[in-house]
């Protein structure tokens, strides 16, 4: 199976707040009812952090448990991994620490396309690395252009 990972920077750090909102609007449109979530290091507790558990959240569940857990500075969106997929598309999203956006998929898949094309007319810049297995395609991770 051939997978597409895709990493989107954006200008600004800050946007990274806006995209989570646009995520959770986006799954609550296209009725993605059942979200596959992880919440990394900073978020949990100590027993969360032991248990390492997946846990299935609708978006409205999702927005408020990340609500909660900024208010109470248990973690904060850009700063803290949060691993999101939603059942219904299988595409692992990762808000990461670094306060960039990883996307991976299916390597022929059409929504990792549509946010590929996406995020480069936000001006972030968007890298892709395709593997194969355990055989990487791109050795390099290559900026994506969309197609013209």
């Amino acid at each position: 199976m051939i997978t597409r990972r895709l990493i989107a920077v954006p200008v600004d750090p800050a946007e990274i707040r806006s995209e989570f909102q646009r995520f959770l609007d986006q799954a609550k449109s296209n009725g993605w009812r059942e979200l596959k979530v992880r919440f990394g290091f900073a978020w949990e507790t100590p027993s969360e952090r032991e248990s390492g558990l997946e846990e299935i959240l609708t978006p409205v569940e999702l927005g408020e448990r990340v609500d909660a857990a900024e208010s109470d500075g248990m973690g904060k969106i850009g700063e803290d991994d949060l691993y999101l997929t939603p059942v219904a598309n299988g595409v692992e999203h990762l808000f990461c620490h670094d306060a960039d956006i990883h996307l991976t998929g299916p390597g022929n898949s059409v929504y990792l396309e549509s946010e590929a094309t996406r995020y480069a007319s936000l001006g972030w810049v968007v890298y892709e690395s395709i593997k194969s297995g355990e055989e990487t395609i791109f050795g390099k991770v290559h900026r994506f252009k969309p197609q013209e």
